[in-house]
């Protein structure tokens, strides 16, 4: 098995980072192999958990009884951390994401449990988007901000042709940033959409899924001394992006 991108199996750092071809570090065989192997070796030292049989339509104090009982300690502090508790939870044991998702929106539930456990490292918390929260707490974020006013924005880089959209409180702010953090290697981000909305976030999400196709992975950049990976990229023509917008409002 031979490295094509100069990894050589090594754990991705600032020094190494330097050092290989980043355009071909994610399809690398070396790296590929080294994930294969790390998951194993999670799998094995994971101690099996026993969830209690859900309840037929429990009540949300039934469900925090269960949860306390059911789930190991790590996920009650973990709750604890994020300013949650059982009481956020919706049991979605059996139910396909577009089930609970949209029992936990009536409900006004913040995160479902007994969902199949994430392919990353197992965890069993989701958002009502089917994301891990606890692989990535941003998504925690995106529970309270898809109901909260602000910008929804789109801006491009003409050196790397990527096209970067988000949600921003205060656009113009969000825009330095950009261009000071050099997101995804790039600091002549220009903004060419900025439209507010009371519900900003959720036609966010709803943008980045129509343009799902288009999306761009694997591009690294340093941040604080820190290797980064950009997200909500997108390569594609200023039009469909400009359309996707009109067409989500």
């Amino acid at each position: 098995m031979n490295c094509i991108c100069g990894c050589k199996g090594r754990t991705l750092s600032p020094s190494i980072f330097q050092q290989i071809d980043v355009s071909r570090y994610k399809a690398c065989p070396v790296r590929l192999e080294r994930k294969k192997q790390e998951k194993s070796a999670r799998k094995a030292a994971a101690k099996p958990v026993v969830l209690q049989p859900a309840k037929a339509a429990p009540s949300r104090k039934a469900v925090a009884s269960d949860v306390a009982v059911a789930e190991p300690m790590d996920l009650s502090l973990f709750l604890r951390q994020n300013g949650l508790s059982a009481q956020d939870l919706y049991d979605a044991k059996g139910a396909p994401k577009s089930v609970y998702s949209a029992e936990m929106e009536r409900l006004g539930l913040t995160l479902a449990y007994n969902v199949t456990p994430c392919a990353k490292a197992g965890h069993r918390l989701r958002n009502k988007y089917g994301k891990c929260v606890q692989c990535d707490t941003r998504q925690l974020g995106f529970n309270s901000r898809a109901s909260q006013p602000g910008y929804v924005y789109a801006a491009h880089s003409r050196s790397s042709n990527l096209i970067k959209v988000g949600f921003a409180a205060d656009v113009e702010r969000r825009h330095g940033v950009l261009n000071s953090q050099q997101y995804a290697g790039a600091n002549d981000w220009r903004l060419f959409l900025s439209e507010f909305g009371s519900t900003a976030g959720r036609r966010e999400i709803a943008i980045h899924k129509a343009l799902k196709k288009y999306a761009v992975s694997g591009i690294f950049y340093k941040w604080d001394g820190k290797l980064q990976e950009a997200r909500e990229v997108y390569r594609c023509p200023l039009e469909t992006v400009q359309r996707t917008f009109s067409q989500t409002k």
